[in-house]
């Protein structure tokens, strides 16, 4: 973290224990979250509470007998708002005797268009309702302005990631690269017609040699780059992309930004699926929060999780610190972001609202009120609060004053889908299953962008059917067993 957030987590600290009696001692590693914490069960030298454990790792403790067990204690007399809180999903946390002992910790993913773009090429973005709409559009633009303002040659779209095939298969119905099918099983996403026509689509872009290069070889920063540049015409990737390498950089550095030029988020889905699914939403959370047997009052532990799952217990731990803190850069001098008040209710400070509104919110001296660091986050409800504005997330509110963020919000509602039971990993994973995870993904990195890439069909027929060889031949079958079993065993557990 940076010199502010190391100063925010100090402001935390002093203020927990001056306020709640909590002494908050922090331990991270800059390593393997798995190795270090594998030491600290081998030594026999681990903390109270620990926060962000992977499935296994949690399995591994339990096993050990190393785990309080909180089934007392999750009632709605010790903790009824956490209880409250979780709801249906609380059955996700038990084991299979009904013991618990651990917990667990707005859209993911848009296609992008520049809103100045569109309106001078007469392209209103609620017609784009179809991926060849959206290959439509930005055609349009990049045939009107193939090359950006300094003489650089620009490009119709520019992905990363390898071509994120697992999260732009939404766009054609899969939900995190699986089909879903109505007998409760799975099919990985190379072994479906959805899978396949992603994939052509986005060859038959390739083919126009208008796509950027280096779509499969970039990372973000790298992609990054030719955004700030205005070199890349349409984006498909996270939401938040277009902001943060366009209209972010070019209202700090151009004098005559006109706030059009704004990468705005489209939604579309293909024909042939029943829904969008470019973000599938793990409600259960994907590491785990446990209490160890090093721990001499659990109590007080469930107490403390039982007010962090309040809607003013989020705001604590996530926002940071309310009411005057001293800035970093400025010494002696004050800033708000939140006010708590005598009563116990609160607010949002006005000028902190107006700026992360208008998207001029300072987040690096943000970090001196210890709320982004992440490590008071112990529970992190990702709905919105009983008021249905606020959340955890600080620029992720009021939506109806921000015009890029309204755009948005209506372009994505419906491509957002509850994918619990799928992604929340009930069961562990033994080496063998995690083996084919880490082969299965090496292989599609290595022969999906090849596929894409194919100069004709002939080759990408070819190119294909060596992509579900080299996918099956990692360990498919071990891979989607597990899957599967997940799933069913999750959906039954919901239902109790």
């Amino acid at each position: 973290v940076g010199e502010e957030a190391e100063q925010g987590i100090k402001n935390m600290q002093a203020y927990l224990l001056e306020n709640f009696n909590i002494d908050y001692e922090i331990r991270t590693t800059d390593g393997s979250a798995e190795e270090e914490l594998n030491l600290m069960l081998a030594s026999g030298e681990y903390p109270d509470v620990i926060i962000g454990a992977s499935t296994t790792m949690r399995q591994r403790f339990v096993d050990q007998g190393r785990v309080a067990e909180l089934t007392d204690y999750l009632n709605e007399e010790t903790c009824p708002d956490l209880v409250d809180r979780l709801g249906d999903l609380l059955g996700l946390y038990a084991d299979e005797n009904g013991a618990y002992y651990n917990l667990m910790d707005l859209p993911d993913y848009s296609a992008h268009l520049r809103l100045d773009e569109m309106k001078a090429a007469e392209i209103d973005y609620s017609t784009i309702n179809t991926p060849e709409d959206f290959y439509n559009a930005a055609m349009k633009i990049y045939e009107e302005n193939p090359t950006a303002e300094d003489g650089e040659k620009r490009y119709s779209l520019g992905l990363y990631s390898q071509g994120m095939p697992e999260d732009l298969g939404g766009y054609w119905g899969l939900e995190r690269g699986w089909q879903v099918n109505d007998d409760k099983t799975l099919t990985y996403w190379t072994e479906t017609e959805a899978g396949k026509k992603m994939a052509k689509y986005f060859n038959d872009w390739w083919r126009t040699g208008t796509m950027d290069p280096d779509s499969f070889t970039d990372e973000w920063d790298d992609l990054k780059t030719k955004v700030s540049q205005k070199r890349e015409v349409a984006l498909i990737g996270g939401w938040w992309i277009g902001l943060n390498g366009g209209s972010e950089v070019w209202k700090s550095t151009e004098e005559d930004w006109d706030s059009d030029e704004t990468y705005v988020c489209v939604g579309f889905k293909d024909e042939d699926a029943k829904q969008a699914t470019a973000t599938v939403k793990n409600n259960a959370g994907g590491r785990w929060t446990f209490v160890t047997d090093k721990c001499e009052n659990v109590e007080g532990v469930m107490q403390w999780l039982n007010f962090v799952s309040t809607d003013l217990g989020t705001v604590l731990t996530n926002w940071g610190l309310p009411n005057e803190v001293e800035s970093y850069k400025n010494p002696g001098t004050y800033t708000t972001e939140w006010t708590l008040n005598d009563d116990g209710t609160w607010d949002i400070d006005p000028k902190a609202k107006e700026q992360l509104i208008s998207e001029t919110w300072d987040y690096n001296e943000a970090g001196i009120y210890g709320g982004d660091s992440g490590v008071f986050a112990t529970m992190a409800y990702q709905g919105r609060f009983e008021d249905g504005e606020h959340c955890l997330w600080l620029n992720q509110m009021w939506y109806s004053e921000n015009p890029w963020k309204s755009i948005m919000l209506e372009n994505m509602k419906d491509t957002i889908v509850d994918g619990t039971p799928l992604l929340f990993e009930t069961l562990v994973m033994n080496d063998e299953v995690t083996m084919a995870k880490t082969a299965i993904e090496d292989a599609w990195k290595q022969y999906y962008p090849l596929v894409v890439m194919s100069s004709t069909d002939e080759e990408f027929e070819q190119n294909w059917a060596n992509l579900q060889a080299a996918v099956q031949a990692a360990g498919l079958d071990v891979y989607t067993e597990y899957r599967v079993s997940n799933y069913q065993a999750n959906l039954e557990l919901m239902e109790k």
